[in-house]
């Protein structure tokens, strides 16, 4: 069993005496946090029993955060755990406070017996230094016979690579499963550097030696491989399949079974009977903890006030986030992909499925599963009613901020979530640079949140329109409706893409899809919360409407004049645009079917690299740093006319140029190009005029009207959020322009810009 260290302190400083500590844990009406000061002050305090069990447990935070250096204060919660047969108990959480936002840190979890139990031998059962199979296995078959998931485990279920080779955990050796109907598991975990080439590097001169029984030897195989085929001895697996055994493993040299293998990896997750996911170490010459070693444990417990207070393990987001293999874009994919994953930590194991979660101590205490709150697999999300492109937007955050050992595997790495996002087979045929060509408009909306860097690779191409271009967190502006259509131009490429008649061409219109509903406004967009019967809320419909209005769209497409809005209510002039258009691709029709295709440059096709281009609405406008945003986390900057009102704002922009040089925003003129209508929320309008509606959560209609951003009907009513136009700022870059940042200018200050239309190609 666990060692674990009892130490009895029944001393306690006067503040934690005065805390009355099982009253804060018993009454559950008792919902306010404790401060317990900074860590500084935590550290000061000795011989209370209480102060030193926080000092020992924060100790191990992840270092990186910088919590316990900048923290305001440390906190204890009361927080309650459902009972069990063996044990009911009560908990508390620690947090620290570190501006300007709350940190919360779930490590530290304080379990404590309530009377019923304490009166009693402590009935707790300890994970154990090595991993307890038959729990395991047990859970395991309940989730397999409880939880239909539509993984069969079978390697004939779907379509798998050709050259889909298994290691055979019995006879040591590998087979080919692409022929046999066979249930798997796959591995997931940290390839790292491998210094020695003896691991299990199969060539096409290596493979027939590999496939003789035995011939996969201890001695040639990596540690964390050879510790996961003792997991499958163990569950009673016969096949694994590790990626070792492609890529740069088997076929090492062949690149169409590289590239097989890459297009296949959705099949390969998403059909295995489960992943075994291993979060120790940062190589795969790294045991695993509870396998072939044992465990390195501590629990601490204590007894003071009369209760019994022990710490608890790591939970398995704490594992995830302290692990290498929380950081790598390669495993985000296999963890996704999977249906059933088998977490391995330096800790205990883990047991998940999207119905639950549930650990090795969970296991040994007949707990129930938690419910995963994040995001967990595709598999789940294949489950939700929301449209593809909120998955995908969702994904693409978390995604790109992973690590890759090859900035060229950016594409490679995320192919199997994307294609298993949108449900097709061929990722080349339906996404190109990252951006899914069904939901092109919605795509090109992304914006750096946090941190970025710019990712440069001599083998990819990553244009400056794509989110591969950059490494950090992304989010994206909201769309009602696109203002041009685009056309890929693959410059220099030797493969074409299939048009819509079925031939091949170097260059392709693409038609974006808006699925929210048109006529009314879409949920989870930004809420605005009025009893002010002088306030509409807008629709896509109406915003397109507006725009076409304003003369937003090409030169061909007839529009009524803004002004018949004086004579007609918002609804009025909704039902006239719904008449016209009622759905939103019967306007993409009217919008763009008879333009022609807008080609990039001539003379450059010796050029590889992959090209957006459009005929759109441009304006020339000044960007400067307002100086009520040049502190804090987030800062923005303003997008102001030639005279120096502000229209808009933009957000993160790139702080290098094309030619690597710095460059600076404030001050300079930049060309906007308009590329599709979106709505302001409650962040974008005091962003905009921070003097007038600082701390203001609610804008009244007086204010509305005074700035002059949004639009009135005949009978006063002004339309709210205010629309707006998703802007691209753009660099220059001949013949080409390139993408600096993305912005929002509000429609009606768009409509009072000088505007042209002209050819655009992005690079």
């Amino acid at each position: 069993m666990i060692e674990s260290s009892v130490e009895r302190h029944e001393s306690l400083c006067g503040f934690c005496q005065h805390l009355r500590l099982g009253h804060l844990i018993y009454c559950k009406s008792v919902s306010e946090s404790i401060n317990f000061g900074t860590w500084d002050d935590i550290k000061s305090v000795q011989g209370c029993a209480l102060h030193d069990l926080l000092q020992q447990d924060v100790s191990h935070w992840p270092e990186d955060s910088s919590s316990r250096t900048f923290a305001t204060g440390l906190r204890l919660k009361s927080s309650v755990y459902p009972a069990t047969d063996r044990q009911d108990l009560l908990g508390l959480y620690a947090y620290m406070e570190v501006p300007p936002r709350y940190s919360c840190f779930r490590r530290l979890k304080i379990w404590c017996p309530t009377e019923a139990v304490s009166s009693r031998q402590d009935s707790h059962v300890h994970v154990s230094k090595l991993i307890n199979w038959a729990h395991l296995r047990s859970t395991i078959e309940e989730c397999w016979d409880k939880h239909e998931l539509g993984s069969t485990g079978q390697s004939n279920a779907v379509k798998l690579p050709a050259a889909f080779r298994c290691i055979d955990v019995q006879e040591r050796k590998l087979v080919q499963l692409s022929q046999l109907r066979c249930r798997y598991v796959t591995l997931s975990y940290v390839w790292g550097l491998c210094t020695d080439k003896t691991k299990l590097m199969s060539t096409l001169s290596t493979v027939r030696e590999y496939e003789e029984r035995g011939g996969l030897s201890m001695k040639h195989m990596p540690a964390t491989i050879e510790d996961a085929i003792q997991v499958c001895l163990h569950m009673g697996e016969r096949y694994l399949w590790a990626d070792r055994l492609r890529i740069q493993g088997i076929v090492q040299d062949d690149v169409e079974d590289k590239k097989d293998q890459i297009a296949g990896m959705q099949n390969i997750y998403s059909n295995a009977a489960y992943t075994i996911i291993t979060l120790c170490g940062d190589n795969m010459n790294v045991r695993i903890p509870g396998v072939s070693e044992a465990r390195q444990l501590s629990i601490r417990e204590y007894r003071m006030c009369g209760l019994q207070i022990r710490t608890c393990l790591p939970d398995l987001d704490d594992s995830m986030k302290d692990s290498v293999w929380g950081t790598r874009a390669w495993t985000y994919q296999e963890h996704l992909l999977s249906r059933r994953q088998l977490f391995l930590t330096p800790t205990q194991s883990f047991w998940g499925c999207p119905e639950g979660i549930t650990s090795e101590e969970a296991m040994l205490n007949g707990n129930d599963p938690d419910i995963h709150s994040q995001e967990w697999s595709l598999a789940q999300k294949s489950t939700d009613t929301s449209p593809q492109f909120q998955s995908y937007r969702d994904i693409c955050s978390s995604y790109n901020m992973r690590n890759f050992s090859c900035s060229s595997d950016v594409y490679n790495a995320f192919a199997g979530i994307a294609t298993a996002i949108y449900g097709v087979r061929n990722y080349s045929e339906n996404f190109t640079c990252g951006l899914p060509l069904h939901d092109i408009d919605a795509a090109l909306l992304w914006t750096a949140t946090k941190k970025m860097e710019l990712r440069t690779s001599s083998e990819i191409c990553l244009p400056s329109w794509s989110w591969s271009s950059i490494s950090g967190a992304i989010g994206f502006h909201h769309i009602f409706g696109s203002l041009v259509r685009w056309t890929v131009n693959m410059s220099g490429h030797d493969e074409k893409r299939p048009n819509e008649t079925g031939s091949c061409e170097n260059s392709f219109q693409l038609t974006g899809h808006i699925t929210f509903p048109w006529n009314d406004y879409p949920d989870g967009f930004p809420s605005f919360h009025s009893d002010e019967s002088s306030l509409r809320m807008s629709t896509p419909c109406l915003n397109i409407a507006l725009a076409v209005a304003e003369g937003c769209l090409s030169e061909t497409l007839a529009h009524e004049p803004i002004q018949k809005l004086q004579h007609m209510t918002f609804d009025e002039y909704n039902e006239f645009a719904k008449s016209k258009w009622p759905s939103y691709s019967e306007f993409c029709h009217d919008a763009f079917d008879t333009l022609p295709t807008c080609q990039a440059p001539a003379g450059i096709s010796q050029i590889p690299q992959t090209l957006l281009s459009t005929r759109g609405q441009t304006s020339l406008v000044q960007i400067s740093r307002h100086a009520t945003h040049a502190q804090g986390c987030h800062p923005q900057w303003e997008i102001k006319t030639l005279n120096g009102k502000c229209i808009g704002i933009l957000t993160k922009p790139r702080t290098i140029d094309l030619t690597s040089k710095e460059f600076q925003l404030h001050g300079q003129i930049f060309k906007l190009l308009a590329i599709s209508v979106g709505c302001g929320d409650h962040y974008n309008i005091p962003n905009c005029f921070p003097e007038s509606l600082k701390h203001r959560t609610h804008i009244p209609a007086d204010i509305y009207r005074s700035l002059n951003i949004t639009y009135e009907d005949c009978d006063g009513t002004l339309l709210r959020p205010p629309p707006t136009v998703n802007v691209l700022l753009l660099g220059e870059a001949e013949p080409f322009a390139y993408r600096i940042s993305l912005g929002i200018v509000f429609l009606r200050k768009w409509a009072e810009l000088e505007r042209k239309f002209e050819n655009i190609t992005l690079c």
